[in-house]
């Protein structure tokens, strides 16, 4: 399933090839025996732990009326540096913002209401990555 283009991926949806909820189960898997366990990258810092609902929602909604967008229900990574409301901390790697919780989206991040769907272009928002660096 992960060798897929974006395209492809959006496609799939669409066509009920395969859900939103079974592409997110999929990025959890994955995270789970390559990040981790397995090889133990350590490369995701933090899961959305509203990610299946989230995907629920988002197969409801493109059931229902349609994608909004071309990464509609897709699982997506996000810096920790990205500011995101909600259950998931922005600490950019520091030490000194370990509990902080954004009190709204970035920009980029556009959290629709009253359901809460976290969308990067309608995008299931599922994980966020360290910030690597020296």
């Amino acid at each position: 399933m992960f060798e897929a283009s974006i395209s492809e991926l959006a496609e799939g949806l669409r066509t009920g090839r395969w859900t939103s909820r079974s592409l997110t189960e999929e990025a959890l898997r994955r995270i789970a025996e390559i990040d981790q366990s397995g090889p133990g990258l350590n490369a995701i810092a933090e899961v959305n732990p509203d990610a299946l609902w989230i995907a629920d929602a988002l197969d409801r909604e493109l059931q229902e009326t349609g994608p909004r967008g071309p990464l509609h229900g897709l699982p997506v990574v996000v810096k920790d540096n990205i500011s995101t409301a909600g259950k998931m901390h922005t600490t950019a790697g520091s030490v000194a913002l370990a509990d902080f919780y954004a009190p709204q989206d970035l920009s980029l991040i556009h959290i629709s209401e009253p359901t809460r769907q976290a969308e990067i272009s309608y995008a299931v928002f599922c994980l966020k990555k360290k910030k690597t660096g020296k």
